[in-house]
């Protein structure tokens, strides 16, 4: 629920909105058309399991041959 977020994940969230790539993209695609990944969906304060279409989103990601970089702890 984006209201509930902290204030840089809600700031975060409305910039997702505004982006042209969303989880749907990623998981829709055959394949990943680009060179590096970078892993910035959760900080290292994730205190839950990832369930639902970012689990889904993160095990494509991890199947991939696509070389990833996290910003803080890899998900």
């Amino acid at each position: 629920d984006a209201e509930h977020l902290p204030s840089e994940s809600g700031m975060a969230f409305a910039d997702l909105k505004k982006s042209t790539a969303t989880i749907e993209t990623v998981l829709l695609a055959k394949h990943f058309e680009c060179d590096v990944a970078i892993d910035a969906l959760f900080g290292t304060g994730l205190d839950r399991a990832v369930t639902g279409r970012l689990s889904e989103c993160i095990q494509k990601l991890n199947a991939s041959k696509i070389p990833v970089i996290a910003l803080d702890l890899p998900s």
